[in-house]
């Protein structure tokens, strides 16, 4: 007869504690902001009778209850990692289908690189990679919205393709010179 298994986990480093504790806080601070921000387009899709805010909030509160059901049962489970990955791969599908609907610009593209910025202080090298790359093929999608039929035309008659391939090059400059201060270090 065997001794009966003990199903529970090992404790947690005091170090891995304070990190679950921060990517809980950041959930939590993102779950608000995206609240916030759906009740604010949501009036103002009210005001103007913008189907493009409403699904935008739409959009926005779907992330919210995302963030609070989804990474938080990953976090959970001890798996600090992914619950970051889900949370920043989530934010950029939100940003990404938020320039579909409502093409912003270089705006849009530039706030796409906010989830990696989030996301640094968490995820191994390898993991990291994946994103950089996953994000860099969402901002050159974000900035091709302004390719779309009925997208509004770029500023100062610049060409749409143009800004695309600038956004492309910009972005994966970033990127790889992230990279590339990470392997110096």
């Amino acid at each position: 007869m065997t001794a009966p298994r003990d199903n529970r986990q090992a404790p947690v480093s005091p170090g891995e504690a304070t990190e679950s504790d921060q990517v809980r806080r950041t959930l939590n601070v993102m779950s608000v902001v995206a609240v916030i921000s759906g009740v604010l387009l949501t009036a103002q899709a009210i005001a103007s009778a913008n189907a493009g805010y409403a699904a935008i909030a739409i959009l926005l509160f779907g992330f919210a209850v995302l963030l609070v059901v989804w990474p938080r049962r990953i976090l959970a489970d001890g798996h600090t990692q992914s619950a970051v990955m889900v949370m920043a791969l989530s934010g950029a599908v939100v940003i990404l289908a938020s320039a579909i609907i409502a093409p912003s610009g270089a705006l849009l593209v530039a706030i796409l690189l906010i989830p990696i910025t989030a996301a640094m202080p968490y995820l191994e090298a390898r993991s990291l990679r994946w994103l950089m790359v996953l994000t860099w093929i969402g901002t050159i999608a974000t900035a091709a919205t302004g390719l779309l039929p009925g997208a509004p035309p770029p500023p100062n008659g610049e060409s749409p393709l143009g800004l695309v391939w600038g956004a492309a090059l910009v972005s994966g400059l970033v990127l790889l010179l992230y990279q590339a201060s990470e392997k110096l270090k």
